[in-house]
């Protein structure tokens, strides 16, 4: 049984007749009559009784129409409800954004949503891209900007940007002098790195171990005290 079959019913029911029900639903009239005969063996009852006049309903057949009417106005209402959210969605959408990201974005992001859906309500939550993941595995997010999407193939992604990997020091380092230093030298350096599993430094380690380089980071879960 399906929602087709329901509706021809119907159809058939208030018309009295398959060949104006069949007008109406614009389907032949053999094919109509082969899709009722279909519902009535899976019921395992008699819908209708046919007779000179046209079609009327059996008792058992005014009681199926009365529930698939039913079942067929709230299948409209429900297509009504969908399409006017979808012409003007409300709700609350959580979004995550990595630490070294929420500055630059929040406030656009907010304004962005204030301009094109007023009926959205936007929270954001400020996190390492680790524990976003772990945010939408536990349903808490609906969506997140993680770095490096290959860690992350379990959720649906779709790649925004690449960024160049930079290696932030004090002014007055002989390093801020320099274009572009070679992995290797970072073995020497006292740098400050995110704690495991988080992402950036999954990335310095797997680098490292192609570089056959030892890296010794400082671990620090906050970027205010990272860039300190």
């Amino acid at each position: 049984m399906d929602f087709r079959q329901l509706k021809y019913f119907v159809q058939i029911a208030e018309s009295g007749n398959f060949s104006r029900a069949a007008e109406v639903l614009r389907i032949a009239q053999p094919s109509l009559s082969q899709q009722m005969k279909h519902l009535e063996e899976e019921l395992g009852v008699d819908l209708l009784v046919r007779h000179a006049r046209g079609v009327t309903t059996t008792e058992l057949g005014q009681q199926f129409y009365d529930h698939a009417r039913r079942i067929l106005q709230e299948m409209d209402r429900a297509k009504d409800v969908i399409r006017s959210q979808s012409l003007n969605p409300s709700g609350r959408v959580s979004v995550g954004l990595p630490t070294s990201a929420c500055r630059g974005l929040s406030f656009p992001l907010f304004e962005a949503m204030a301009a094109r859906q007023p009926n959205i309500t936007l929270h954001l939550v400020e996190a390492m891209t680790s524990y976003l993941d772990d945010y939408i595995q536990a349903g808490r997010l609906d969506v997140a900007l993680l770095y490096d999407h290959k860690a992350f193939e379990h959720v649906a992604w779709t790649e925004m940007m690449v960024e160049d990997l930079m290696l932030f020091v004090s002014p007055d380092s002989d390093l801020a002098r320099e274009g572009a230093i070679p992995f290797r030298r970072l073995a020497d350096l006292p740098i400050v790195l995110p704690g495991r599993p988080n992402v950036l430094r999954t990335v310095m380690e797997q680098f490292a171990a192609r570089c056959d380089t030892r890296l010794a980071p400082f671990d620090c879960d906050s970027l205010p005290a990272i860039v300190k």
